[in-house]
């Protein structure tokens, strides 16, 4: 075994926050097609320099190791660059994700001289599909630019992409535009609602078809499991923790049922409370339509988008049934 999956098993067992996302700010230069963030939701109050900087010690106090910062675009916040160095200074591992059009040779510097271990990059292909997608024309080549500043400082760097039907054709390109750059990618499929229930991203969705088609195409192989904890228990919530921007803590920023609060209560006891305790009391008899369901063992199943989809994170989700059915039949 890894020595990264066995600090996973024993950070989930011993309900130890690994992984922290944080949003920074709900704003955004862009308005990408796509988004789950609510344009309502740029205008709401977000945590100061401080308030942030105290919750990310209070996470090291629990044994936290990873910290995302993300938005919106997180770069409009002025302190990332501060924010980001302070994890650093507390040893914990950094990763940044970005739209990238802020990003030029000076930024590049910045980030660099903070410490940031990575950066993904949204990025959806060619100039007019990438453009159409985020409602700006010159997003494109700010992307490219971004990446080139970012590969000079040395920074690592990776570029990720929700296959959609608009930008479908495009996975040849992006996987030899990352070849020719020395790129990580990190493709998906899945889109889910905004955090307000509005289920308008989701109709950009591929069909059954072409999720079957690339799939096939990446010569993706699940392998079956029989063991229904582990395909229906998430680590959301036991090793992995979400906290927006105006400081609710969720069991991740996809999973849209709050736990706490950070304006009147520390993560510690957020962490530690009643409701995240029973979040996580793992009874299998909870998934009843999951446990008499065929699909199961090749299922992918995400609480987060059944609570969406249906208020109840035990209830079946339609998306990951439907993503099922294609990795059945391949």
């Amino acid at each position: 075994m890894k020595v990264s999956e066995e600090i996973f098993n024993i950070t989930f067992q011993k309900r130890i926050p690994l992984y922290t996302t944080i949003e920074i700010t709900y704003k955004c230069n862009l308005n990408c097609i796509h988004c789950y963030l609510p344009e309502y939701y740029k205008t709401k109050k977000t945590m100061t320099t401080e308030k942030i900087k105290n919750v990310i010690k209070q996470i090291k106090n629990l044994g936290g190791l990873y910290i995302v910062f993300t938005g919106g675009e997180p770069l409009i916040r002025e302190d990332i660059f501060d924010l980001i160095k302070y994890a650093k200074g507390l040893n914990f591992v950094v990763l940044l994700f970005t739209n990238g059009t802020l990003i030029d040779e000076k930024v590049a510097q910045k980030l660099k001289f903070s410490g940031v271990d990575k950066v993904e990059i949204s990025f959806y292909g060619r100039e007019i599909v990438h453009n159409s997608i985020t409602l700006k024309n010159d997003s494109y080549k700010k992307v490219v630019c971004a990446i080139r500043y970012l590969k000079k400082e040395g920074i690592n760097t990776a570029i990720k992409c929700p296959i959609m039907e608009i930008n479908y054709d495009e996975y040849v390109y992006l996987q030899e535009f990352a070849k020719n750059n020395c790129l990580e990618t990190k493709f998906d499929f899945v889109l889910v609602p905004k955090n307000d229930g509005d289920s308008t991203p989701q109709k950009y969705m591929i069909s059954q078809k072409k999720i079957k088609d690339f799939l096939q195409k990446i010569k993706f192989n699940h392998k079956k499991s029989l063991d229904l904890i582990s395909n229906l228990i998430c680590s959301a919530g036991r090793n992995i923790v979400g906290i927006t921007a105006d400081g609710k803590v969720y069991p991740c920023l996809q999973f849209s049922y709050k736990i706490g609060d950070l304006n009147n209560q520390t993560f510690k006891q957020i962490w530690f409370s009643k409701k995240f305790e029973q979040l996580n009391k793992q009874n299998i008899d909870n998934y009843v339509e999951c446990k008499s369901c065929d699909l199961v063992s090749v299922c992918n199943r995400c609480p987060g988008v059944a609570y969406v989809e249906t208020k109840n994170f035990y209830m079946c989700s339609f998306t990951a049934k439907r993503l099922a059915k294609v990795v059945q039949e391949i």
